[in-house]
């Protein structure tokens, strides 16, 4: 069942990217949605325990080449 969602979320990506889709705003958020749903369900392992990694008031600079998602799942981390 993994398989087949994980299946899903690339074909849906690919009839966006590919219809350049992109290109518009519903294009765009439909990309992002997905992204944020594929991301933590298929590539990436629990990333609360990354924040042992970094203390309160902790620079964080994410280098990747995409849409920032460790960036953003940083900053909606609880720092009290």
């Amino acid at each position: 069942m993994r398989r087949f969602r994980q299946h899903v979320f690339l074909w849906i990506y690919r009839v966006v990217f590919a219809n350049g889709l992109l290109r518009f705003r519903f294009g765009r958020r439909a990309f992002f949605s997905l992204y944020s749903a594929y991301k933590p369900l298929f590539e990436t392992g629990p990333i609360a325990k990354l924040q042992t990694y970094v203390p309160a008031g902790s620079l964080v600079i994410d280098v990747g080449t995409n849409v920032g998602f460790f960036n953003a799942a940083f900053c909606k981390m609880d720092r009290t």
